[in-house]
């Protein structure tokens, strides 16, 4: 990593990756049993992305490699925790694959911005949303409770909804800094 951008707000994006192992591991043993504990991993997820962003504007330590690993541990995280609960039917095959090509889609617009004119995006407010509500759903789907199936749907139409609408946010952005840039 490139001296100055190892900050704690970095360090805190990087360990939601690392987190996916042991998430994930328990995630695909489908055991009751272990629910919660699965559950406690995620939230401890949840508050570092909280936590990082805070840190990074409070110390003023927001970074190039920051704004890059930040969205990708969301992508990241979404897409692994999502592809989990598809193989064990817990949410639908259209859902994952909207989620998996905005979120690919996003990351190769990104790419190409940052090769041809050194430009890194940061996040924006509507895809922050999306990820929030999306992480809700997925805890919802993944534990499978009853007596919350309305709200698990309707969190799933909302999340389609805010994902639309971010991907939408992104690609006018993407095209008006390629204009501006003359990319």
């Amino acid at each position: 990593m490139i001296r100055g951008q190892w900050t704690i707000s970095n360090a805190l994006s990087l360990s939601r990756i690392l987190l996916l192992v042991p998430i994930s591991l328990l995630l695909l043993q489908d055991d009751p049993s272990k629910r919660w504990f699965v559950l406690a991993l995620i939230i401890v997820t949840a508050m570092t992305d909280m936590f990082d962003g805070i840190l990074a504007r409070r110390f003023n330590q927001v970074t190039e490699f920051g704004k890059v690993i930040d969205p990708l541990a969301d992508k990241t995280g979404i897409v692994v925790i999502g592809f989990i609960l598809l193989l064990q039917h817990k949410i639908p095959l259209w859902f994952f694959i909207a989620v998996f090509l905005r979120d690919a889609l996003i990351l190769l617009g990104g790419l190409y911005l940052q090769r041809k004119k050194g430009i890194t995006l940061p996040s924006n407010t509507t895809g922050k949303w999306a990820a929030a509500v999306m992480t809700v759903y997925l805890i919802l789907s993944f534990l499978n409770l009853e007596s919350l199936n309305e709200i698990t749907t309707i969190l799933l139409a909302l999340s389609t909804l805010l994902l639309v609408l971010s991907f939408a946010l992104y690609l006018r952005r993407f095209f008006t800094v390629m204009e501006v840039n003359k990319l």
